[in-house]
């Protein structure tokens, strides 16, 4: 699919870096005009590799290395030998080109990257894990910063790979639905940029699969129906503009971008379209949630039945401002609607109107609850 855009970039990072010398450090690569993304997965895979050889190292040394000044000096030296690391010239070669293909399979399917990144051939990883690989991606922050704090916030030690693809969805769908077409064309920029980069317009337009596959990602399936429309109109490219034009126009039409539910199947995960190396491909089987029938025929459990007396205490407190009185008057709306499209609005103009945090515990678990009253079958 960027066939011809990863060989340029490949000449382009080379030229602009090791040259034609035999070796390269770490310092040198993180000072060279290339493309950020590429200098943060490389500083930070250099890092974690170190960290992971001085856990092995004093594993059961008696001396203590926890201690707060040895810490904070433990992190000065570790930061010098980062920067100092040297590459040889065919293992940079390689890991450049590994990087690049990485990171524009990241930019392009960031939920598909992550879950094969991270769980290659294992179930389950533990949180710390997680947080160390999430820190190589440096495009779509938003992301990363909302998995993290749900990771630290509720204490999560280790997750399986159903639950860490729920996590994501979840993550997006609630970030994604509070904007407007010029919001989210401006969250793909990132790979407009990368696509682009070196070239005098950032925003000249990118091959439309690509922009097709990023909203499969998201499962934002309305969206790449709309731009398959393009691509059977001959459209094979589309600007940074128009795809705002296209997503605004969606969004008037919509009012809001609502991922769909994840489907219930062992799902093998397709080989990216991106050339791949076989250093940075990983493949596996994702089970993910099923999307229930919202016709009206199903009888929908009455939300008060799901919410148990401890919950109620909390949601009254943290959510209606300790009024019982609106707590049952939006228990009662709720009850009334036949969709979680209609429930989801009315809940976040609830949280707006309280002023409450939207990844607080309580307002995850109060979407959770009524996102089950909708598809009770599904895996939360």
């Amino acid at each position: 699919m960027f066939e011809k855009e990863i060989d340029r970039l490949y000449s382009l990072i080379i030229d602009r870096t090791i040259g034609k010398a035999e070796k390269i450090s770490v310092k040198e690569i993180l000072a060279a005009e290339i493309p950020k993304p590429i200098q943060v997965l490389i500083r930070v895979d250099i890092e974690n590799k170190l960290d992971d050889e001085i856990k092995t190292k004093f594993i059961n040394s008696r001396f203590n290395f926890s201690h707060p000044e040895v810490i904070s000096l433990q992190n000065q030296i570790n930061s010098i030998l980062v920067l100092n690391y040297l590459f040889i010239r065919n293992e940079y070669l390689e890991t450049i080109q590994d990087a690049i293909h990485l990171i524009f399979n990241y930019l392009v399917r960031p939920h598909w990257t992550l879950i094969n990144y991270i769980y290659d051939n294992t179930n389950q990883v533990s949180s710390e894990q997680i947080l160390k690989t999430l820190r190589m991606f440096s495009p779509y922050d938003y992301l990363k910063t909302l998995l993290s704090k749900i990771i630290k916030e509720r204490n999560i030690k280790y997750l399986t790979i159903d639950e860490f693809s729920t996590l994501i969805w979840k993550c997006d769908r609630e970030y994604i639905r509070r904007k407007d077409g010029y919001q989210l064309a401006n969250l793909i920029t990132p790979l407009y940029e990368y696509v682009n980069y070196g070239m005098r317009n950032i925003n000249t337009p990118i091959n439309i699969k690509g922009l097709i596959k990023f909203f499969e990602d998201k499962n934002l399936l309305s969206i790449s129906k709309r731009l398959n429309i393009e691509l059977q109109r001959d459209v094979n490219e589309l600007s940074l503009e128009d795809l705002t034009i296209i997503l605004e126009d969606l969004r008037q039409n919509s009012e809001t971008f609502e991922a769909e539910p994840l489907q219930k199947e062992e799902q093998i995960n397709s080989k990216s379209d991106i050339p791949q190396t076989q250093s940075s491909e990983k493949e596996l089987k994702i089970s993910i949630v099923t999307e229930q029938n919202e016709s009206n025929k199903i009888s929908l459990e009455p939300l008060e039945n799901l919410i148990d007396e401890e919950d109620k205490k909390r949601f009254i407190k943290k959510i209606f401002k300790k009024n019982e009185k609106d707590f049952e008057d939006a228990i009662s709306e709720i009850n009334k609607m036949k969709s979680w499209k209609e429930a989801s609005k009315y809940i976040d103009e609830i949280y707006i109107l309280n002023d409450v945090d939207l990844y607080s515990p309580e307002a995850v678990k109060f979407t959770d609850i009524t996102y089950r009253r909708f598809y009770p079958n599904s895996e939360q």
